[in-house]
Order: C-alpha cells, then sequence, then structure tokens
C-alpha cells in the first residue's frame, strides 16, 4: 500500500499521533484512525494508559466534526432563508432535512439557532470550528454572548470545565431578564 499527499498523517509515534492531517479530497474519517488495535498492539498499551489514549482520540474525533457541525448550519441557515427547500420540491424545511438528509426536526433547529446566533459573533465561530471550545460549550455560551462580551465569555470557556461555564450562564441569565436562552 503505498501512501498518497492525500491520505491522512497518521502513526503510532506520540508525536504524530497528536495531529490528524486530512488531505484535501479525503471526505470521511479513514478507515485506520477508526479501527482497534492489532492484538499484538494492545499488550504493549498499558492498561492504566488505555483510557487516556481512547479519550485523545475521541476528542480528536469530536473536534474534526466541529467545522462541520458549523457548516451545516451556515448552509441550512441559507436554505432556510432563500426557501430553496420549496425550489427542491419540499413544503418544509422539516420535510427537506428528514427526507434528504436524515436529520431530526429537533437538530435542525438546533442548527438554525446555532447559525442565527452565530451571526455576529466570528470569534466564537472560529473556537468552536478550531476545536477550542465543545459543542455544550457553544450552547452555554450562545445563550448569553453578545458581541460585546464573546471575549470575556470566550476565556472563562478555556478555563472552566462544561458544569461550571453553565453554572456562570445560568447566574448571569438570571439576572438579565428578557434573555434568549436557546
Amino acid at each position: 500500500m503505498h501512501a498518497s499527499s492525500e491520505a491522512p498523517c497518521y502513526s503510532p509515534s506520540v508525536e504524530a499521533s497528536e495531529a490528524i492531517h486530512l488531505g484535501s479530497a479525503t471526505t470521511h474519517v479513514p478507515d485506520e484512525l477508526l479501527e482497534a488495535p492489532f492484538e499484538s498492539d494492545r499488550r504493549h498499551v498499558m492498561v492504566d494508559l488505555a483510557g487516556f489514549l481512547l479519550d485523545r482520540h475521541l476528542r480528536r474525533l469530536v473536534a474534526m466534526r466541529n467545522p462541520l457541525e458549523l457548516r451545516l448550519a451556515r448552509l441550512l441557515g441559507r436554505l432556510q432563508n432563500s426557501s430553496g427547500q420549496l425550489e427542491l420540491g419540499f413544503a418544509r424545511m422539516s420535510d427537506y432535512v428528514t427526507e434528504r438528509l436524515g436529520i431530526s426536526i429537533r437538530r435542525m433547529v438546533e442548527l438554525l439557532k446555532m447559525d442565527r446566533r452565530l451571526e455576529g459573533l466570528p470569534r466564537s465561530a472560529e473556537a468552536f470550528a478550531s476545536g477550542k471550545i465543545n459543542a455544550s460549550q457553544l450552547r452555554a455560551l450562545l445563550r448569553i454572548m453578545t458581541p460585546e462580551t464573546e471575549g470575556e465569555w470566550l476565556e472563562k470557556a478555556a478555563r472552566l470545565n462544561v458544569r461550571l461555564l453553565e453554572r456562570e450562564v445560568r447566574s448571569a441569565v438570571g439576572g438579565r431578564p428578557g434573555e434568549w436562552s436557546g
């Protein structure tokens, strides 16, 4: 098997496994990133480190999903704003997303909310796309953030876990009547 310049960069060494570079023509997560280690390789993984290794791998895969989620939200927002579903023969957006995309109506609503709320928050969109904040953090932040407070809230997200960030957001929302609650 010959590696091409479009193949993902993945090797078992610690340094190379920290970064996954997908080539421009790669449209899915490469199978070798999803395969379990060979039985002969497993014996070299210390049992107490296995959880940490799996955690790192899972977080990388989720971070790879963020830019796709953001793009999906943006494109669904464009389709809805242009009533594009009508041109495609669907009376409602919900019909389009369930029939064509296999997305639940609830998920569509979440994505459209994300698109609308991120319009004036470019730093938050970038932080999410780059994996600096995860989807749970973004959902919490979108309940309270404004363009004026974006930097402050992103700093909080960088140093607080999700539970503490949500507590901060609830506290801030509780003090501001009429705040959007996403």
